[in-house]
């Protein structure tokens, strides 16, 4: 007993004593009344809960019921525990200090304070989503404020009562066992109780993926339970699970077309994917690539043909590129010994008169393969996507890994030939002399792609190169026919004639700058009028028109568009000295540029990460300039390429560059300049008496929902005609009429 050192007068009140204490324990916030038994206690007038070894009166006091009080025995409501304690055995061991007169008498080890106790949780399971409700049983939870799985807060829980909590989980990375405490007064339980969280179900192969009603079907995956269903698009299936990856399950009746199969267990559901898929029928499964000419109005007996080209990133960085084999109706690994035909060959070159067949050998100034698919002019042709899957193409995955390529469509008697490098392939893309590029004498457009190991399509119309063909495409799911993308508010003829001489489109971009014809030695009727013989479809007398992107990367560039950005990149620069740039977009977040007149990166533009107003002294994050130490140039802003677009540049980089490409592209250099679609990223594009690539201002002008792909980078504001579709079911590309 300690007692207070001025309490020795003869007069004192006599020393109170406790015999007893009941309940003689409580949790941290639990403010029960408890009843103190003793002696003396008629005039106590405060009772503190001191920490255990504490002075007398340091802790907080309890509130004294003076009705039931009497000289041997006191009700009191206890305080809330205070911190600062050291817990003893999950327990903070408190002393009481009873005052009378003023007098403190502390009686040391007769009361303690409970941490919460956590003795279990039911559910204890649940899927790694979380948002599962469950009861925490225990004791001295009143007052919590939290529940802990493992260092994860639940948030807002509901204390039931003493002993009981009930919470919803938190979602959860990765599955596995958790342990579960209680915080009351922000001290955390130190016995904790496991939650096991289940990992979500995944299918990741169905074989077979094709049959009718009745086939067993195999289900590769992981996270199957003992209690899993499956259903074939929402419809019921009696499954067999064999084990935690694998499940056999008949397909039901009332099952059709493709249907996602999905598996529900503890742990949640599978989300659907292109693994998953099901075909009902008696064929392979199909998601068919329809290539349809039938509304082009062409020449009976022109030939048409489709090519499918593209490659698969592979580990080390070293790609595997493939072609569509017609003739297996698989894509096949491209390899040098499918170069096959011979330098200045193509077929039905006998058909044509002498000066024909030696204008038509330089389309073909090396070995080539012949990677042609013949389309029917008169019916839908159709080609099916399903076979680029995982089992045909190893390493096809998604992201980077997903098969990236083209599709061509050529028109007339020339073949586009494939030239295959031992490091990969030359794709036939057309130059400003006619015969310099593999394939610059066929009459061809294509469609640029992507297609994923989940059978998600990612597919665009482009004049990035050229304009040969009007190409539109569209697909399901959705089927909605405002995303066709690529359909035109003029002909071909039009387009083409606007850029011609004395048409609308001004120099240097008009007037024939970009207009490739027909070779004289090609064009019109070659046979006799009995027996015509044409190279193109009858009619045609441009092969097509050259972007200022190709044109100017070509060995005879015009010489006006070579130096066109030239004085508006000067402008800005000498702008930026003064008032810094500052670029935007969701990756990369805000990037500063500002061209020093001093030091050593005077007259480049540097870049510092953030929104900034003046310029740091230390050192920048990029500068952009070329391989050579060039700043900017007009060849830079065509092909978005060199100082905008190095080999190993940071992403933030790349998309600062990619930026400044479409802005001095459409005419808006400025002082903030965003890639994300908002007013000021779209109100001022080719501003009136402007310096901008009048290319791809034309097309985005006569294509009908304004979206074109004008220039390399012209998706910057989502301004590229694409279409993107998830879980593909099919794919339209139509060629529209030439005149």
């Amino acid at each position: 007993m300690k007692t207070s050192p001025n309490e020795s007068s003869s007069n004192a009140a006599p020393v109170p004593t406790i015999s007893s204490i009941g309940p003689n324990q409580a949790g941290l916030a639990q403010q029960i009344t408890v009843t103190i038994n003793g002696t003396n206690l008629a005039n106590v007038s405060l009772v503190s809960f001191d920490l255990a070894g504490s002075e007398p009166r340091s802790g907080p006091a309890g509130t004294i019921n003076p009705a039931t009080q009497t000289d041997t025995q006191i009700q009191v409501t206890l305080p809330i525990c205070q911190g600062g304690f050291t817990p003893v055995n999950n327990a903070v061991p408190i002393d009481i200090t009873l005052v009378v007169d003023g007098v403190s008498t502390q009686l040391p080890g007769l009361f303690t304070f409970q941490l919460p106790t956590v003795t279990g949780i039911s559910p204890a399971v649940g899927p790694l989503a979380g948002k599962t409700s469950f009861i925490v049983s225990g004791q001295y939870f009143t007052g919590a404020g939290d529940v802990l799985f493992g260092q994860a807060s639940t948030g807002v829980c509901k204390v039931l009562s003493d002993t009981s909590i009930s919470c919803q989980n938190p979602n959860q990375g990765t599955a596995g066992s958790v342990n579960v405490s209680v915080k009351v007064q922000g001290v955390q339980s130190t016995n904790q109780v496991p939650f096991n969280y289940l990992a979500v179900p995944a299918i990741t192969q169905v074989s077979p993926n094709n049959g009718p009603v009745g086939t067993v079907v195999s289900l590769t995956g992981s996270g199957f339970s003992a209690d899993s269903t499956v259903s074939f698009g929402g419809t019921a299936a009696t499954a067999t699970v064999v084990s935690p990856t694998s499940i056999t399950v008949p397909v039901p009746s009332g099952v059709s077309g493709i249907v996602d199969i999905t598996v529900t267990a503890a742990g949640g559901t599978s989300a659907t994917c292109g693994a998953d898929r099901f075909e009902v029928g008696t064929g392979p499964f199909t998601i068919p690539l329809t290539l349809d000419l039938r509304g082009a109005n062409l020449p009976a007996g022109t030939p048409a043909y489709a090519y499918i080209v593209g490659e698969v990133a592979q580990p080390g960085g070293v790609n595997d590129f493939y072609w569509f084999n017609p003739a297996t109706q698989l894509p096949q690994l491209m390899t040098t010994g499918d170069n096959s035909n011979l330098a200045a060959t193509f077929p039905g070159s006998s058909t044509l008169p002498p000066a024909a067949q030696a204008a038509l050998a330089a389309n073909y100034p090396d070995a080539w393969a012949n990677y042609s698919i013949p389309l029917s002019l008169s019916a839908a042709n159709t080609i099916n996507l399903a076979t680029i899957n995982p089992t045909n193409v190893p390493g096809l995955s998604t992201g980077t890994a997903a098969f990236s390529g083209r599709i061509y469509l050529s028109l007339g008697l020339p073949i586009l030939p494939f030239t295959v490098k031992s490091n990969g392939y030359a794709a036939p893309v057309p130059a400003a002399a006619a015969s310099s590029v593999a394939g610059a004498l066929c009459l061809f457009d294509w469609i640029e792609f992507s297609f994923d190991s989940n059978q998600n399509f990612n597919g665009n119309t482009t004049q990035v190169d050229q304009f040969g063909l009007a190409l539109t495409l569209n697909g399901t799911p959705p089927s909605d026919p405002t995303l066709i993308q690529g359909v035109l508010s003029q002909s071909r003829a039009e387009i083409i004639e606007a850029f011609s001489v004395g048409g609308t489109v001004p120099t240097p971009f008009g007037a024939g700058t970009l207009v490739v014809s027909v070779p004289a030695a090609l064009a019109g009727n070659l046979g006799t009028p009995t027996a015509p013989l044409y190279v193109y479809p009858k009619g045609t007398t441009h092969l097509r028109l050259m972007s200022p992107n190709n044109n100017t990367a070509s060995a005879t560039p015009d010489a006006t568009l070579a130096s066109y950005f030239d004085q508006e990149i000067n402008t800005w620069y000498a702008n930026w000295a003064t008032t810094p740039v500052v670029t935007f977009d969701p990756a990369s977040k805000h990037y500063t540029g500002f061209v020093p007149t001093t030091g050593a990166n005077q007259g480049s533009l540097c870049f510092y990460s953030g929104q900034l107003t003046s310029q740091p002294t230390s050192p920048p994050a990029f500068v952009l300039v070329g391989q050579s130490g060039e700043n900017i140039t007009s060849s830079d802003v065509w092909q978005c390429a060199n100082s905008l677009a190095l080999p190993n540049a940071s992403a933030a980089q790349l998309n600062v560059g990619k930026i400044l490409a479409a802005a001095f592209n459409r005419g808006i250099a400025g002082y903030s300049l965003t890639d994300v679609y908002s007013a000021n990223c779209s109100a001022a594009f080719y501003p009136t008496g402007g310096t901008w690539n009048t290319w791809a201002q034309q097309f985005h002008a006569v294509s009908k929902n304004t979206l074109a792909y004008g220039f390399p980078y012209d998706d910057v504001c989502d301004q590229n005609p694409s279409i993107n579709l998830t879980e593909t079911l099919s794919v339209t590309i139509t060629l529209a009429p030439l005149g």
